[in-house]
C-alpha cells in the first residue's frame, strides 16, 4: 500500500551568505546605496543583477533595515537580470534601463544568430556584463532580438554594433513603453520518483540518465543550484530549488508531495521548452527518418548512413515507448498519492 504524503513540515534551503570578496563587496555597495537614498530622499539604482546577486541585495537591504521603498526592474515581465531600484517615498527617479531592438539582415534560409552569438558580439564591444540585462529572442519574431541595457550601454550598442556572428544587424533604441509583450515560455510539468533527495538522484530523474552520468555532470562543474555551483553529488536538494545544467536547460523542483508505495520520494518539476529564444529540442524517430543529406562524389557511403539511421530510429522508438510507460506509472502513483492525502485530511 502506498504511503501518504508526509505531514511533517518540509525542510527549506536557507539563504546562503556571501562566499567571495566580490559578493561581499556587492552587499556593502547595496548598503551604501540604501543609506544614501534614505538619508537624502533621492532615488538610487544598481547595475543589472543576476538571480544570485538579487538574493544578496535583498539580504543587504535587510541588514540595512530597509523593508520597503525598493523594487527590482528588468525591463520586461519575466526578466531574470534586473536592476535594484531604491526609491524613497518622496524621491523622483526612473530606472536607467533602455532596450535595443536588433534586426538581422540575413538572406532567406540563412542561419540566424543564437543567444550566444548576440552575447558574444556585445561582449566584443568591451561592455561589462552588469551593464546588460536579458537578451530576448521572441519566437514569433525570427531574426529579431531585444537587448535590455543601462542607458549608456544601449547608446553604445546603437553606435557600434553592426553584426552578430556572421550576420549583419540594424539597431533601434526603444523606450520600455515601446517594448512589445513577448510570448510566454512554454513549460512542461513532470513527476518522477527517486530513491533519495540527493542531487545526483534528482538530477538523473530530471535528465533521464543514470546517477553515474549525473555525477559526472556535477563533478565537471556543469550544474548549478539556485545559481550557485554544485560540486557534491550527495548534496541535499529542497523544494523550490532551481537547477541549471549547462547544455541541458533549467529545471524547477516545484514540489515534494511525499512517498510512493515503494518508499521512494515523489518529485514534481517543470522545465522551459523555450526561453528567451533558447530552445530545448527533443529528437524523435520521425526526425531521424525524414532527415536528408546532400550527396556528392566525395560524400558519405549512403548505405552506412542509412544503416546507422535505422539503429538510431529504433533506439528512439524504444525510448519513447519506455518513457510513455513511465509517464503512465507516474500518473497512477500521483493520483493514488493524492487520494491517500485527501483521506488523511478527512480523518
Amino acid at each position: 500500500m502506498a504511503r501518504s504524503i508526509d505531514p511533517q513540515p518540509k525542510a527549506a534551503r536557507g539563504f546562503i551568505p556571501a562566499r567571495t570578496d566580490e559578493e561581499r563587496y556587492l552587499m556593502r555597495h547595496i548598503e551604501d546605496l540604501a543609506h544614501t537614498a534614505f538619508s537624502r530622499d533621492i532615488a538610487r539604482y544598481s547595475a543589472f543583477l543576476s538571480d544570485r546577486e538579487q538574493d544578496l541585495a535583498r539580504a543587504a537591504l535587510g541588514r540595512a533595515g530597509v523593508q520597503e521603498g525598493f523594487r527590482f526592474e528588468g525591463g520586461w515581465l519575466n526578466a531574470e537580470r534586473r536592476v535594484l531600484c531604491i526609491e524613497p517615498e518622496y524621491s523622483c527617479g526612473e530606472a536607467p534601463i533602455c532596450c535595443v531592438r536588433l534586426q538581422c539582415r540575413a538572406q532567406a534560409g540563412a542561419a540566424l544568430p543564437a543567444h550566444k552569438d548576440y552575447l558574444g558580439s556585445l561582449m566584443g564591444l568591451e561592455l561589462r556584463r552588469e551593464a546588460l540585462g536579458d537578451i530576448v529572442l521572441p519566437e514569433n519574431q525570427p531574426g529579431t532580438a531585444y537587448v535590455f541595457a543601462l542607458e549608456p550601454a544601449a547608446q553604445l550598442i546603437c553606435r557600434e554594433l553592426f553584426q552578430a556572428g556572421h550576420t549583419e544587424l540594424t539597431t533601434e533604441l526603444l523606450t520600455l513603453d515601446e517594448v512589445p509583450q513577448f510570448p510566454q515560455a512554454e513549460r512542461e510539468m513532470h513527476s518522477a520518483t527517486v530513491s533519495s533527495l540527493r542531487l545526483d538522484a534528482v538530477l538523473a530523474a530530471m535528465l533521464h540518465c543514470s546517477r553515474g552520468q549525473a555525477s559526472e555532470l556535477i563533478e565537471a562543474g556543469r550544474v548549478e543550484i539556485n545559481h550557485l555551483p554544485a560540486d557534491k553529488p550527495h548534496a541535499q536538494v529542497y523544494e523550490g530549488d532551481v537547477f541549471t545544467v549547462r547544455g541541458k536547460g533549467r529545471f524547477n523542483l516545484t514540489a515534494l508531495p511525499g512517498k510512493s508505495r515503494k518508499d521512494r520520494s515523489i518529485i514534481e518539476l517543470f522545465f522551459n521548452i523555450k526561453s528567451n529564444g533558447r530552445e530545448m529540442t527533443m529528437l524523435t524517430p520521425q526526425d531521424v527518418r525524414s532527415v536528408q543529406f546532400e550527396k556528392n562524389l566525395r560524400g558519405y557511403r549512403t548505405e552506412d548512413v542509412d544503416r546507422f539511421l535505422d539503429k538510431v530510429e529504433e533506439q528512439l522508438r524504444d525510448d519513447d515507448a519506455q518513457a510513455e510507460q513511465l509517464r503512465k506509472q507516474i500518473a497512477d502513483l500521483t493520483a493514488e498519492n493524492q487520494k491517500l492525502h485527501d483521506e488523511l485530511k478527512s480523518i
